[in-house]
């Protein structure tokens, strides 16, 4: 109830079989209800009232949406400070299917891209899903068992989801199969609660350690071994960048900045702090009027790119604009993305 007054969720038309939701939202204040066809619902936990009924584009659900599986995405590097980000972006998993929906709250709709298509999951709904993360903050989404519907099964099978890496896995498989089942993480343990095991219900409760699934894979451990190296690399031209303005020697840091533009790409952190480097040094130049047009450009740029450019490496394409301070001074910045 609220304000003496029933609240109900749906409405008499909705077909509500199936149905999944999450709390989310900028004050997570919102609750988004996904259910047949493709349906998403935003209703608002302050009013208690209904703020939004939107479609998610069928190519995107495959058939109907229901016994799916919607989580919120994990904040990127701990930024608690970017709650947008955080709390309206989300993962929607449909059998085969897995969709990135950002929910846009000042226009009230949703924004919809395709992910990679998970392993072995062509007709499978009812898995148990759970949100996961060890002690590095490795994020991971679980999808445990299952119902296929083709041939009428239930299976064993557990695929995994790296928020970090972009990637799916096949993990190992239960020692049983199951569907229509609940999973709770509670560290270091993950506890898979009931289900049906293709014969009949069952009332069981298993335990399992978290990292029996999310152990680190090779390929995980080599794109952690380059982000180590590149925040090494990274801290240590950073710090000859300093030592080189404060020495107020105008082509010296010209220099050092042309060697850090070329032999890095560069991160969206990474452009900030140049970015601020280049304004604190535009007072030691006479050309005001072109340092203003850079900073314009700078922003433009950065503003553009900073949702895309990402921490990792992915040599796929490049972006060059080119600065002319001074008649001299000429910055490459390199984005890999």
């Amino acid at each position: 109830m609220h304000n003496q007054a029933f609240v109900t969720i749906g409405k008499l038309e909705d077909d509500l079989r199936g149905a999944r939701a999450v709390i989310g939202g900028v004050n997570k204040n919102l609750l988004f209800i996904t259910y047949r066809p493709s349906n998403i619902d935003v209703f608002s936990l302050e009013t208690y009232t209904y703020l939004k009924k939107l479609q998610i584009p069928e190519s995107y659900t495959s058939r109907q949406l229901s016994f799916h599986c919607i989580v919120l995405y994990p904040p990127e590097d701990d930024n608690e400070s970017e709650p947008v980000a955080q709390n309206t972006k989300m993962l929607l998993v449909c059998r085969k299917f897995a969709t990135v929906i950002t929910f846009d709250e000042e226009n009230e709709n949703v924004r919809c891209e395709p992910l990679s298509n998970v392993p072995g999951r062509d007709s499978h709904q009812s898995s148990a899903y759970v949100y996961a993360s060890d002690e590095n903050k490795k994020d991971s989404l679980l999808l445990i068992g299952g119902y296929n519907e083709t041939d009428k099964t239930c299976t064993a099978g557990v695929v995994r989801y790296s928020f970090k890496f972009g990637q799916w896995y096949e993990d190992k498989p239960l020692p049983y199969n199951l569907s229509a089942s609940v999973a709770v993480h509670y560290p270091p343990f993950i506890y898979i609660f009931g289900g049906n095991d293709g014969y009949e219900l069952v009332a069981d409760v298993h335990r399992v350690n978290r990292d029996h699934w999310i152990a680190e894979t090779q390929n995980e451990r080599e794109m952690r071994e380059c982000e180590v190296w590149w925040d090494q690399q990274s801290e240590g031209k950073k710090k000859e960048l300093f030592e080189m303005e404060a020495k107020s020697d105008p082509d010296e840091f010209e220099q050092a900045l042309q060697n850090e533009f070329e032999f890095f790409s560069i991160n969206s952190e990474r452009l900030q702090q140049v970015v601020s480097i280049i304004q604190r040094k535009k007072d030691e130049f006479d050309k005001e009027d072109e340092f203003k047009e850079m900073d314009v450009e700078v922003k433009s740029i950065y503003e553009a790119k900073s949702d895309e450019v990402t921490n990792s490496f992915s040599f796929s394409s490049s972006i060059n604009f080119l600065f002319n301070v001074r008649g001299k001074l000429f910055l490459y910045f390199f984005f890999f993305f």
